[in-house]
């Protein structure tokens, strides 16, 4: 997990150190700060010589933020892959973060010089797999964040650093066995929309590559498992992330994704945390408060009928929404006009004014502690099918929201829930896959509204239109603001890992 890096020199135990990186928020009190942990491929191109490294301590002696008794060997019928695996105390205040050198990192510099594969907390399993790796030499340093943020680092050979490398051999083909293309790396899963999974990973190069997603009840830790497992989509067109909308049943689900290439030649020998899962997610089909047989029709004045099945309780609301687009997950839910409250004897709502174009509608179930049920069940509380009011749209004039303003004059604030401006340029360039225009004309938003909350959805989505342009150490910035963290929480984390995952 590497963000932008920038280096700098400073004494101390030795003449000059290169400044690593830190992930950390808490670095960020007076704005983005651009650091990184270890040096990768933009490590200065010299470094002085210094001290040699102290004489390993017996394991008794070391303090906590000191990981011991590291390890790393290849991966048992997995090609380009390595295990690293250290001892750590649990209750150090630490993250532990592994990097990889291709050179012994036996002094304070080559240490700060190698790359981060992982930052990984003191408490968790301390082992990583180091995949897709050519053939080579490989050494592995495990060292404390805070420690490498202050310039404190300590090293002891086959301590916290390997003193002998891995080496990976080219290896031959088998004459008449076919080449498997590469795995895929990264593999991660989240709950969305209470009972679906969105998986995430990282894809590889080469024409031709599909992606085989396979769940299961447990984890798909072998090519006769995968086998047995559902296969729930084959992706084709590059995407490296899916979405699971075909769960049923409340349940721990595993997930695993293999590639193949244009001949339908396909690599189950999956490594675990990497192209499979050993920890599953957890999908609950509890206390669920949906309306359902939604449906929406026009009618004779130019309005749109909405009408449903409620859930059968007096003691709820139900909120409607209105969009251009289907309202299928939470994210298009977020960017929906809230139109209306119904109580909860009644169940139908009238949209006297649906506007031009096509309209989409979604109507969820507010509780008595007034919590929102945000289960969204395609064609059941939302509509699939475009509807419109019938109206002739020839003379009248698009909404202000979506038009520029005349030279000299501001742009109307409005709130974001109804027809904010973030709204209005998002519908406009990011959701047209137009993201350097997305990403300007979000920058003048953020910088001109008084709108905590706007500002923080606009720097949401500047970070995704980084991810969608690939520059994710950039996007990582946005992801750290403290306001997108403050208001999108769950967005941030994730697509923050997301673009961290992608730097590698």
């Amino acid at each position: 997990m590497v963000p932008n890096i920038m280096t700098r020199k400073t004494n101390h135990r030795n003449k000059t150190i290169p400044i690593v990186i830190a992930l950390s928020a808490g670095l960020a009190l007076g704005g983005a700060v651009r650091a990184a942990f270890l040096l990768d491929e933009e490590a200065p191109a010299r470094v002085e010589k210094a001290e040699k490294a102290p004489v390993a301590k017996p394991a008794s002696e070391f303090p906590p933020h000191i990981a011991t008794n590291i390890k790393a060997q290849p991966v048992a019928g997995v090609r380009g892959a390595i295990r690293v695996s250290w001892d750590a105390d649990p209750t150090a205040p630490n993250d532990f973060i592994v990097g990889r050198s291709s050179e012994a990192p036996d002094t304070f510099e080559k240490a700060l010089a190698a790359k981060s594969i992982k930052i990984l907390p003191a408490a968790m399993n301390s082992s990583v797999i180091d995949s897709n790796l050519p053939p080579g030499r490989y050494y592995y340093v495990v060292l404390a964040r805070e420690r490498v943020m202050s310039r404190e680092i300590e090293i002891y050979p086959d301590v916290n650093y390997t003193v002998n490398p891995v080496i990976l051999e080219r290896e031959e083909p088998l004459s008449g066995r076919p080449l498997l293309p590469d795995q895929v790396t990264l593999i991660y899963a989240r709950v969305v929309n209470q009972t679906q999974v969105a998986l995430s990973w990282k894809g590889v190069s080469g024409q031709g590559i599909s992606y085989n997603i396979y769940r299961g009840a447990a984890p798909l830790s072998s090519p006769e498992k995968i086998r047995g497992a559902e296969r729930v989509a084959v992706v084709t067109d590059r995407r490296e992330a899916y979405t699971d909308r075909g769960i049923t049943a409340t349940g721990t689900y595993y997930y695993a994704v293999s590639t193949s290439d244009m001949a339908g030649n396909e690599d189950l020998q999956l490594i675990p945390e990497q192209s499979y899962m050993t920890k599953g997610v957890f999908v609950a089909f509890i206390s669920e408060a949906t309306v359902s047989g939604l449906r929406a029709r026009p009618e004779g004045d130019g309005s749109v009928r909405l009408t449903w099945k409620g859930i059968g309780s007096s003691s709820v609301e139900y909120l409607v929404y209105r969009y251009d687009r289907p309202i299928t997950d939470v994210q298009r839910l977020a960017l929906a006009a809230h139109i209306g409250v119904v109580q909860a004897d009644e169940s139908e709502f009238t949209d006297a004014s649906p506007g031009q174009g096509a309209n989409y509608y979604a109507v969820l179930v507010r509780l008595r502690d007034s919590s929102i049920d945000n289960t969204i069940k395609e064609g059941s509380n939302c509509t699939l099918d475009p509807v419109s009011a019938g109206r002739a749209p020839v003379t009248r004039k698009r909404p202000a929201a979506r038009m520029e303003p005349p030279p000299g004059k501001e742009t109307p604030r409005r709130s974001p829930v109804e027809t904010g401006t973030v709204d209005a340029v998002l519908r406009e360039t990011f959701f047209r896959e137009r993201y350097p225009l997305a990403l300007r004309r979000l920058e003048e938003v953020a910088r001109s509204s008084t709108n905590e909350a706007e500002v923080a959805k606009a720097r949401l989505f500047m970070g995704r239109s980084l991810v969608e342009m690939r520059r994710y150490r950039k996007a990582i910035d946005y992801f750290l603001m403290p306001d997108v963290r403050r208001h999108f929480p769950k967005e941030a984390e994730f697509w923050r890992e997301y673009a961290i995952s992608r730097t590698r």
